[in-house]
């Protein structure tokens, strides 16, 4: 039976959005999020969610309930062990399967979600990591209308330069020794005679075993040792605040709905 909006469904609406607010600052300032936010944000979604039960008892809300907990905490890991994203990010979705784990019945978005609702707020947070990475493109080719973009990558192949073009941009080498949360996108090597031999490096964004803050100084220290100067350009990526981009992407489920299942549904009509 269908019931009507609650307080204690608004509370943990409340809960998943104010928590999750919190860790997107902190990792838009530090890429790292305090273990506590994650226990808070659980807890006490959990016992709002155990008291709305307890107040409205559905054996086939309930039964919906776990399955989507558990089927979300298997997706959150199997991303994360796949190396797709961080710690928190699994940490975030496994805390809104308990928070939001259907669609809150006082949302009524004009678009349809899964009924598991935090696949929903995932496919959106794609959306928004998509067009983030579309902005960095558009903003690359303004700038190849008056720089050269690939000088001292002529050699590498097309595809690669285009996917550059999507997931970084150029600095200075200046601005490169003050940067922080940044993947270089190119491998550095000296070769005989002080020239420099420059590769594409698209992996660096995904690969979980490589410091970003070391391979800058690997790369700044390679480049010292030459005589390029400090306006020497090279390619890097930002680590990408994905708690923002999933916060965007909770807003989004809540007041549009579903936008990838949107277009993968429409994609089959038209097929």
């Amino acid at each position: 039976m269908r019931w009507s909006p609650t307080y204690l469904e608004v509370a943990r609406v409340g809960i998943a959005f104010t928590f999750l607010a919190i860790a997107s600052y902190s990792d838009w300032k530090r890429r790292e999020v305090d273990d506590w936010v994650w226990v808070a944000m659980g807890a006490s979604s959990a016992a709002f969610l155990l008291a709305e039960q307890v107040a409205l008892f559905s054996l086939p809300t309930l039964m919906l309930y776990l399955a989507s907990i558990a089927i979300t905490s298997a997706l959150a890991l199997l991303v994360y062990w796949l190396g797709l994203y961080g710690g928190a990010d699994a940490k975030a979705l496994i805390c809104l399967s308990i928070a939001v784990p259907t669609k809150p019945s006082l949302a009524n978005p004009p678009l349809p979600t899964s009924p598991i609702f935090p696949i929903s707020i995932l496919d959106n947070t794609l959306v928004v990591t998509l067009a983030f990475s579309f902005s960095l493109f558009m903003r690359n080719v303004v700038r190849a209308s008056s720089q050269r973009l690939f000088e001292g990558l002529e050699e590498e192949a097309f595809w690669k330069k285009i996917s550059l073009m999507f997931l970084g941009t150029r600095v200075e080498l200046r601005e490169l020794r003050e940067m922080r949360f940044v993947y270089p996108l190119e491998r550095v090597e000296l070769l005989e005679g002080g020239k420099l031999r420059r590769q594409i490096l698209l992996s660096a964004p995904l690969r979980g075993d490589l410091d970003p803050d070391k391979h800058i100084k690997e790369v700044v220290g390679k480049l010292n040792t030459t005589e390029v100067g400090s306006d020497y350009k090279i390619w890097v990526s930002p680590a990408l605040p994905f708690l923002v981009f999933m916060l965007g992407g909770f807003g989004l489920a809540l007041l549009a709905g579903d936008l990838l299942l949107s277009v993968a549904l429409l994609l089959t009509k038209v097929v």
